[in-house]
């Protein structure tokens, strides 16, 4: 957050000096208070924006979790290396349709998708190598 404040201060700061001195030729104050005005409108602006940064990462965070839960997406339990497993590529099946017109309705072509398989933990097999003399 310190990050994000310093850079809005900073960049209000020097987006307000550049645009009032230019504005206001005459006073020769104006650079300096055109960065006060920035500093303060960009202090603020940088501390709602990351606020509201912070409050989506942590629904899409929360979002995800339950989406894996609900889903039956989580590591096995097991003493084993996790090197050991991979996740499968659901199995989804696609039906298009054409475009139609139903009642006083027009329903566009569009295609939908239905997971038929879910994705699994599966266990790799070991690859075995076997020495083959050629003879």
């Amino acid at each position: 957050m310190k990050e994000s404040l310093l850079l809005g201060t900073l960049t209000g700061a020097l987006a307000g000096a550049v645009i009032n001195n230019t504005v206001d030729r005459d006073n020769s104050n104006a650079a300096n208070n055109g960065a006060l005005a920035g500093a303060i409108i960009g202090l603020t602006s940088s501390y709602f924006i990351h606020e509201s940064l912070e409050k989506r990462d942590s629904r899409i965070r929360r979002e995800t979790l339950l989406n894996l839960d609900r889903f039956n997406v989580s590591h096995p339990t097991t003493d084993l290396e996790d090197d050991n497993y991979f996740v499968s590529s659901p199995r989804v099946e696609t039906q298009c349709f054409d475009s139609d017109i139903k009642g006083n309705k027009l329903i566009e072509a569009h295609c939908e998708s239905v997971i038929v398989d879910r994705p699994e933990w599966i266990k790799k097999q070991k690859k075995v190598l076997q020495n083959k003399k050629y003879e």
